[in-house]
């Protein structure tokens, strides 16, 4: 279920992550769907689960978070980044790495 205010926040992820991507077509691609796709999220379709995921990832916001959002419940604010530095520290290596390849992922995708 989601609330009308969680669809319109949804909707402002989304365009702010089509312009950081320079274009529709290069954001529907870094998310394998068509551009068409792209169009019915930005008027208030809601992305199937997969796809809101990436969205999420791409927005620094996890797919709880983002589920949060479209429910209109408060969400909390990201952790400063010396808070997440500290929190990597104490990983074990598997989990440093998959941050990594994450963070790799979303960087490629931010570059378009």
């Amino acid at each position: 279920m989601s609330s009308l205010e969680g669809r319109e926040k949804l909707q402002k992820i989304i365009n702010d992550l089509v312009k950081r991507s320079k274009s529709r077509r290069a954001f529907a691609r870094s998310l394998g769907v068509s551009a068409s796709a792209v169009i019915s999220w930005e008027n208030g379709a809601i992305p199937d689960t997969k796809n809101l995921a990436k969205i999420a990832m791409m927005a620094g916001y996890t797919l709880d978070e983002i589920k949060a959002v479209l429910d209109g419940k408060p969400h909390q604010q990201a952790k400063p980044v010396d808070a997440v530095i500290k929190d990597l520290e104490n990983l074990p290596r598997e989990d440093v790495l998959r941050v990594v390849k994450t963070g790799a992922e979303l960087l490629l995708t931010m570059a378009g």
